[in-house]
Order: C-alpha cells, then sequence, then structure tokens
C-alpha cells in the first residue's frame, strides 16, 4: 500500500514539474494577466454595480469616453440582432442603426432598475430602453414583471420599449418581455468602438475602458484568447491541474465554518445542520421539540429555519426555509405568506412539496471569495449584518408568527 502511494506521490510531482518547467503557455497566460488593471485594484472585478456605473458611463454620449453615441448604438445592435426571431423585440437593427437622436438620459437604479436609458428623437418620438443587470446573482421575486409594469405605467407614450436582461451567466429571463444579453456583446462593442475612435480618445478614458475591455475578456469571455490558452494549458498538464485544484484550500467551507462560529457566541440563535456551501440557524424560540422533528437536512435539522446560501461570488440573502414539513402545516404556511409582516407574493401549493422558501431578505453583503479580503473576515461581515437584521422589528414580527405556527405542528413521535 505505502508502495503504491509512494508511485502516486512520484506521478503527481512530475505532473507538477511539467507544468512549471516545461510549459510555456503558462508564462503567457500569465503575462497576459499580469500587470496594472483598475478594477482590479479597486476591488470591482466581480461588483455588480461597478458593471452598472461602467456601463452607464458607456452608454451615456454625453460622457468624457469620446465614443459619443457608438457603443450605444453598436451595443444594441447586437442585442437586437441576436435575439431577432427568438424573443421578437420591438425593435430592429436597422432601425438602430438609422437612428437620429436629439437627447440620451441614462439613470442609475430609477425605481430599483439597473439602467434606464431614455432617447429622444429628433422627431420627439421615444425609446425606453430598460436594462436589468446580473453579475453575480439571479433574479428573485418577480422583478422582472415589476420593473416591465413601472416602465409601461411611467412611459405609455413611448414609441418603443425594449427590455433587456443581461446576465454573467447563461439565465433565461422570467419575464417574456425581455431579451437576453450577455457580456460578449458587451466586449465586442467596447472592442469596435476602441478601434473605431483609436485616434479621438483621451489617454484617461482610454486607460479606464481599456481595463474594462481587458477585465471582461479575461473574466466573462468564453472564446478569448485567454480562454483559449487555458484550454490548451489544461489538455497538456491537466494532471498537475487537477492535483492543484485537489489541494486547493475550499474557501466556502471555511466561510460556513465562520458563520457558525459567529453564530456560536451570540446570544439567541443556534447553528444547525449546516454544509460548506450553506449556514443554517434557528432563533432560539423556535428551537423546541415539534420543529426539531422535521428530518430534511438530517437528524440535527428542523422544519423551519434560516438560512444563507454562500456563494463563491454574489449578493447574500437571508431565507426562510421550510424542508418537508406536514402537508396540511405547509398550506397553512402558503396562506399565511401573503399577509403581514411577510412580503412574498402567495403561491399556489404543490402536491409533494419538499422545500418552500417562505421568505428572501436580500442582506446587501457581496461575498467574493476569490478577492484580497479574506474569506473569514467577509464572513465575519455577513453575520454582524444578519445579526443587525434579526434585531429589527420586522424580523422579529416574522420570527413571533413562525413561532405561534410551529406550535401547529403535530407533536413529534416518541
Amino acid at each position: 500500500m505505502s508502495e503504491r502511494v509512494s508511485a502516486a506521490d512520484t506521478t503527481e510531482q512530475a505532473a507538477l514539474t511539467a507544468l512549471v518547467v516545461n510549459c510555456p503557455e503558462l508564462a503567457e497566460l500569465e503575462d497576459r494577466l499580469g500587470g496594472f488593471n483598475l478594477f482590479d485594484t479597486l476591488g470591482a472585478a466581480n461588483a455588480e454595480l461597478r458593471h452598472s456605473h461602467t456601463l452607464a458611463w458607456l452608454l451615456d454620449p454625453a460622457q468624457d469616453h469620446g465614443l459619443d453615441d457608438l457603443f450605444l448604438q453598436n451595443w444594441l445592435i447586437r442585442i437586437v440582432h441576436a435575439a431577432d426571431g427568438v424573443e421578437r423585440p420591438p425593435l430592429s437593427p436597422v432601425e438602430i442603426d438609422t437612428w437620429n437622436l436629439a437627447a440620451v438620459e441614462v439613470r442609475r437604479e430609477w425605481r430599483s432598475i439597473d439602467l434606464l436609458v431614455l432617447l429622444t428623437h429628433v422627431d420627439g418620438a421615444q425609446w425606453v430602453v430598460c436594462i436589468e443587470n446580473k453579475v453575480g446573482s439571479m433574479q428573485h421575486s418577480d422583478q422582472l414583471r415589476r420593473y416591465r409594469e413601472t416602465i409601461e405605467t411611467e412611459f405609455p407614450k413611448a414609441a418603443k420599449q425594449l427590455f433587456i436582461f443581461l446576465t454573467r451567466d447563461d439565465e433565461d429571463p422570467e419575464d417574456d418581455a425581455f431579451i437576453s444579453a450577455d457580456y460578449s456583446q458587451v466586449t465586442e462593442a467596447l472592442r469596435d468602438a476602441l478601434q473605431r475612435r483609436r485616434n479621438s480618445i483621451g489617454a484617461e478614458p482610454r486607460l479606464l475602458m481599456e481595463s474594462y475591455l481587458r477585465l471582461l475578456e479575461e473574466r466573462f469571455m468564453n472564446d478569448s484568447e485567454i480562454a483559449r490558452l487555458a484550454r490548451s494549458i489544461y489538455r497538456k498538464h491537466h494532471r498537475a491541474i487537477d492535483v492543484i485544484l485537489e489541494h486547493r484550500p475550499d474557501e466556502r467551507e471555511a466561510a460556513s465554518e465562520a458563520l457558525q462560529t459567529s453564530a456560536r457566541q451570540s446570544k439567541g440563535v443556534l447553528p444547525v445542520a449546516s454544509t460548506k456551501s450553506s449556514f443554517r440557524f434557528l432563533p432560539t424560540e423556535w428551537d423546541v421539540p415539534k420543529n426539531r422533528a422535521g428530518t430534511a437536512w438530517g437528524p440535527n435539522g428542523a422544519f423551519v429555519l434560516f438560512e444563507v446560501a454562500i456563494p463563491i461570488r454574489g449578493r447574500t440573502s437571508l431565507r426562510i426555509i421550510a424542508g418537508r414539513p406536514p402537508y396540511a402545516w405547509y398550506q397553512r404556511i402558503l396562506s399565511r405568506i401573503g399577509e403581514k409582516p411577510f412580503a412574498s407574493k402567495p403561491r399556489t401549493p404543490k402536491t409533494n412539496p419538499q422545500w418552500i422558501t417562505i421568505e428572501s431578505l436580500p442582506t446587501g453583503v457581496h461575498f467574493d471569495l476569490d478577492s484580497d479580503e479574506g474569506t473569514e473576515e467577509q464572513a465575519k461581515q455577513l453575520w454582524k449584518k444578519i445579526a443587525n437584521m434579526l434585531a429589527k422589528p420586522d424580523i422579529q414580527e416574522r420570527i413571533a408568527v413562525i413561532r405561534e405556527l410551529i406550535e401547529e405542528l403535530p407533536e413529534p413521535e416518541t
């Protein structure tokens, strides 16, 4: 047995040595990834708000980037062309290419909408472009429908209304009025605009745009030269890379453990049934036999608890979740969700429910386990936010209501 282990160790060592000594592509990749990048320096590489701010700047012809409306036009043409015949956008590439604009207004976080672009034409006609941007999070709480209804109510006379769901990942919009877009279209439009206006852009805006373009090519593109190099390296040195990945520190597990430690040191809460990807806990008011009889998360779980999913990168939410509840109690929960203090939309009962998210409350804390900020520090900041949320009257009211509902659960078997 020891000889086989020793042989395996020797093979792995040889693979790692070959990766370091005999891989010119690795040196080329490191060169491409090296150097100054403004977004990495500011810790904004995966920050959704920073991407939206940058896009707002690029989309506004009045800003000092030197692109006029070229990026705006190119980007919309690419999105509409890609969606043509699929989502049936209300605009055609030709209409965008031949527009005659008198004014462009770009709004950030107007009525919670990430980006709103108001296009006024010389003839007075108005187009409204509503953009929801998702970099490290997913759509939630029927937000796309709410945004569409807001636009339809506030701009009923707009000649055109275009709804865009921009994502880093392949996620379909839940509202049919939205057409899908991805960051490859941002990359292509920005690269083309930079090339066409290369002689008229100042040094400072060029630095920002080139940093952003390089960031998109490194982190968001599957067909870039960086992606090609990475695939080439893996094909030649997959054994060494697999060994590295096998022994890579598990930052999600470290974050979960840090959250559990913080919870144990706090009053009024009890960590339960946590995993490396999910941190779960009970308010002490819910730590009663009727609730603890639940086994959806194992013997140390409960019927209803708080859960925080731990993303590698993305927003975090504090969720109230019930697992494998008795059906009558499940129906009772559903009837209560649509009433105060809960803000969730009423739902139709399922035949055989396994889990139900009673409510999902955004914490406002963004996790990035690949950032320079330590995992434990991020976990501490998240727990501090959760503790503050738990102390608020509206959350305390939710806890009290669910405590009353727990009393309606059947007596646990002895």
